[in-house]
């Protein structure tokens, strides 16, 4: 009896499971699976673990369990597979990262009701590594803002937040929290910091970790390739809560292309990011630049590569190579199998180097975006703002500039006035032609309304950088100046008005 009892249990029993479908049979199996405990230690199957929901099973646990389905584990799990998971080795800097705003948005696209698969996730995945990679390295709105002047005493920079009559300083970190704001609202998203710019790095890191826009920035710092390095960290004047460092920690002893990459990691804990958008090797030190660097310049391209390959920047790039030594930086670049991505270098209306000895031709042919500082001249010399006639720029003080200086660029003042007058009555006109048509169509214009836009000359400066196929990399310590500088993005100059500044420019240089 007894017997007969056992079988017909071992029948159910044997009918029931084969009856089961296999999705069920999975997850029958799991559930009396080892577990990991919250304490690091093994628990198996029980009562409790049993009656949890698929969707209270914590993250880790949903891994464990689809590994295991796929027969995915370590060397020593037990069950005789019939050949380990080898991990083969991958080169990380072939998959290009998100920019902060596109990982934004992409967390703003998950949230939708769509269900996810895998095969949707790899799909999807795919085609945004297809599209970066064809993009390659891009600057937004062809306009970039540098942090170089942030902290700089030098430049008028005051920790105190007193009257300017009192502190003796032009701007605080107050006026450059609306300068950050300022420049982002406005479209102007990649700011470029440096780690031997005073506290450049510590400002814009802490103006990004308060950011409360939708908009985010691009950042870029650069490394300085030199033997024996003083960097003070003073993110604890900015953050009472941030962690400061040793007596010893500013000395830093560089070489080889391991040192890239540790200061590299240095910069961004001083930003407060994971990685840069850009990372460039400052080479303007030395003759014909080339740094006393331990290992040359091989080493820190490699350390470039490795910061790349680390997942610690997007893009690598260049300081302060123009002419011959940029042709040989890009084949350099080449041989070690890496791509340069942007190339930054002096360029402006008054100062056209770049220009004629081949250094935008070599970024053009290589794919290379060429980034120019001093986009306005040296102190802005060239931003029409002092001129021979107002040395000052309008303000109460001593002049700026000598007169002999300013007058040998007469020519070039003269013409950015006059193009900047050119080109608001050339927007004037299509302003009031479209007012014409949408008064045509039947809507109500108010005659109160004044054109909007007022062009400057320094806009004007800027967008002949542009127009050269530069992107010009422009200092603003104020809200105001990043508004003026950054509304040149609204327009552009027509063939006519660069004639017209190029022959300035022509007449100027035969004078000095």
């Amino acid at each position: 009896m007894k017997l007969s009892i056992t079988c017909a249990a071992l029948c159910l029993s044997f009918g029931h499971s084969f009856l089961l479908p296999p999705a069920t049979l999975r997850s029958e199996s799991l559930r009396t699976s080892a577990v990991p405990r919250d304490d690091g230690g093994d628990s198996t199957s029980s009562d409790e673990n049993n009656d949890v929901p698929d969707d209270k099973i914590s993250f880790e646990e949903q891994i464990k369990r689809l590994n295991s389905q796929f027969n995915i584990g370590d060397d020593g799990d037990e069950g005789g597979k019939e050949e380990a998971f080898k991990e083969e080795a991958f080169d990380y800097s072939t998959i290009p990262r998100p920019t902060a705003s596109e990982e934004r948005e992409e967390s703003t696209s998950s949230s939708s009701s769509e269900p996810f698969t895998l095969s949707s996730f790899t799909s999807s995945f795919t085609q945004q590594t297809k599209d970066a990679s064809q993009k390659g390295f891009s600057i937004s709105g062809d306009m970039a803002a540098s942090t170089s002047y942030w902290g700089d005493t030098k430049r008028g920079f005051t920790m105190k937040n007193l009257p300017r009559s009192k502190s003796k300083g032009t701007h605080n970190p107050g006026d450059l929290a609306l300068t950050y704001t300022n420049l982002l609202n406005s479209g102007v998203t990649f700011m470029s910091a440096g780690e031997d710019e005073n506290m450049s790095e510590e400002l814009l890191g802490f103006f990004d970790s308060q950011n409360r826009l939708t908009t985010t920035a691009q950042i870029a710092t650069s490394y300085i390739p030199k033997p024996f390095v003083i960097r003070q960290d003073r993110t604890k004047e900015l953050n009472p809560k941030a962690r400061k460092g040793g007596f010893f920690s500013k000395f830093q002893v560089r070489f080889g292309s391991g040192s890239v990459l540790e200061a590299l990691q240095k910069s961004c804990d001083r930003l407060g990011v994971g990685y840069v958008d850009l990372y460039q090797a400052d080479f303007s030190g030395g003759s014909k630049s080339k740094p006393f660097y331990p290992g040359g310049k091989s080493s820190v391209i490699s350390g470039l590569k490795l910061c790349k390959q680390r997942g610690l920047c997007n893009n690598v790039g260049v300081k302060g190579v123009s002419g011959m030594a940029a042709f040989k930086t890009i084949k350099l670049f080449e041989k070690a199998d890496v791509k340069l991505d942007a190339l930054e270098v002096e360029f402006s209306l008054v100062d056209r180097t770049a220009m004629r000895d081949g250094t935008l031709d070599a970024c053009k042919a290589n794919g290379v975006v060429c980034i120019a500082t001093q986009p306005m001249g040296l102190d802005e010399i060239g931003s029409g703002k002092f001129t021979a006639r107002n040395p000052t720029g309008g303000n109460m003080g001593k002049p700026k500039f000598v007169f002999k200086e300013l007058d040998t660029l007469l020519e070039v003042h003269d013409a950015l006035k006059f193009v900047s007058q050119k080109v608001r009555q050339r927007l004037k006109s299509d302003w009031d032609a479209d007012r014409e048509e949408q008064k045509k169509k039947g809507k109500k214009i108010d005659i109160n309304d004044v054109f909007p836009m007022e062009i400057t000359p320094a806009q004007v400066a800027l967008n002949y950088v542009i127009a050269k196929g530069a992107v010009p990399l422009f200092n603003a310590v104020n809200a105001a100046e990043a508004q003026e500088y950054a509304k040149a993005r609204d327009w552009k100059l027509k063939g006519d008005e660069l004639e017209l500044l190029e022959e300035a420019a022509a007449k100027c240089e035969k004078r000095r």
